[in-house]
């Protein structure tokens, strides 16, 4: 259990930096790019190494196996440095931000001190725990703690830096994947803690393990995939989101169904492609350019009404835009307007020119396709119910 979920975070690491590697071949360097793949490279080759089965292999084969587990840990100390230097590289400057040649210099001299007290401790490593005896468990337990206060501080900095920027960040895929990215950190905090265990047994019986065992692996395998969640958010994230936004992109399409029908059937060339009884086949596969297309459309009529709305229409400007912002625009004048339009298109009432038709796409003023969307449902559910009303009069 424990080597399978070690290499399991090992190979999400290693194949997300192999996957950074390649896309950004040849674009400009991104300094929080290059430090995250530092950092995936540095955990990925510190879990293969301090897997079970890697730690008993190398005990077979290399005459003093416990300098694994320090090398294990200094790639650690080497990853937790480049998280740090990702979370500085993203927080805006100022005069007390740390340079990445000060964050270096700090993770070398704990990197050092690691060394010097892992090796006077003379620690003597069999298959799964390392051991030492006397007053060398004090430097052992030293170690640790070192081990301990560095991991805590570097993720510290991480998730702090992070949430401060997400908090600037406006709701979106990059914020979740900060938030992600926090996640990751704080799993982190609880993997580092285990180390406390380890401190409690080298000082009460010499002994502590050489090896990932089941509850840290098992944490990093969270962490593994918090942080390549959260450092992949912008891509998985629109197409876990697509279902979803394609459905809501038909329903609009289909709502919006009445208003585009009444004007294309009084003028059939706002229509951008003819026509055909597959149209609603490919609306649904192209939801969204689908709603797009229909909100042209319905823009151009709209336009091409302009001749036949009454001028005490309010708010209809010559382009046919409402004036003013139109998303404070009452929907039910809209509605008013464009029926009064058709109903003078009909019965020939209005301007003499004839309605242009406009081969390109009529402007938006409201700035976005969803705030236009949102728009013209108001419009469409006032003209229905204004349709509705006017077939159910009497007389």
């Amino acid at each position: 259990m424990a080597d399978a979920a070690t290499y399991l975070a090992a190979c999400l690491v290693l194949s997300f930096a192999l996957y950074r590697i390649v896309l950004d071949r040849g674009t400009p360097e991104d300094p929080a790019v290059r430090y995250i793949c530092f950092f995936a490279l540095a955990m990925g080759g510190a879990l293969l190494l301090l897997a079970p089965r890697s730690m008993a292999i190398l005990h077979r084969l290399v005459p003093l196996p416990h300098l694994g587990l320090l090398l294990g840990a200094e790639l650690k100390v080497c990853s937790l440095t480049f998280l740090a230097m990702l979370a500085h590289s993203l927080d805006d400057a100022g005069a007390d931000k740390p340079s990445a040649g000060r964050i270096a210099g700090l993770a070398a001299a704990v990197g050092g001190t690691l060394a010097v007290l892992f090796l006077a401790a003379h620690a003597q490593d069999g298959t799964t725990a390392v051991r030492a005896q006397g007053a060398d468990r004090w430097l052992i337990a030293a170690y640790d703690f070192l081990l301990i206060g560095y991991f805590v501080r570097c993720l510290g900095v991480l998730i702090t830096l992070l949430g401060r920027n997400a908090r600037r960040v406006p709701p979106s895929l990059f914020r979740t994947g900060l938030r992600l990215m926090m996640a990751s950190a704080a799993v982190g905090v609880v993997w580092t803690l285990l180390i406390l265990g380890d401190v409690a047994s080298v000082l009460r019986d010499g002994t502590q393990p050489g090896t990932e065992d089941r509850p840290s692996a098992v944490l990093a395998v969270a962490v593994a995939a918090l942080a390549v969640g959260g450092a992949t958010a912008t891509i998985w994230g629109r197409t876990v989101s697509a279902p979803a936004r394609i459905a809501r992109a038909y329903r609009s399409y289909c709502a919006l169904e009445p208003l585009w029908s009444a004007l294309h059937e009084a003028v059939p060339g706002i229509a951008l492609a003819p026509p055909s009884p597959h149209d609603r086949w490919r609306s649904m596969r192209n939801a969204e350019f689908a709603l797009y297309r229909r909100v042209i459309e319905i823009h151009d009529g709209r336009l091409c009404l302009r001749h036949y709305s009454p001028a005490a229409a309010p708010g209809v400007e010559a382009d046919g835009s409402p004036s003013g912002a139109r998303q404070q625009r009452d929907a039910a004048a809209e509605a008013v307007a464009i029926s009064a339009g058709l109903a003078a298109m009909r019965t020939g009432k209005g301007s003499t020119a004839a309605p242009p038709h406009l081969s390109a796409p009529a402007s938006s003023s409201l700035g976005t396709l969803d705030a236009d969307v949102d728009w013209l449902l108001a419009v469409t559910a006032a003209f229905v119910e204004r349709t509705e009303r006017s077939a159910n009069a009497p007389g």
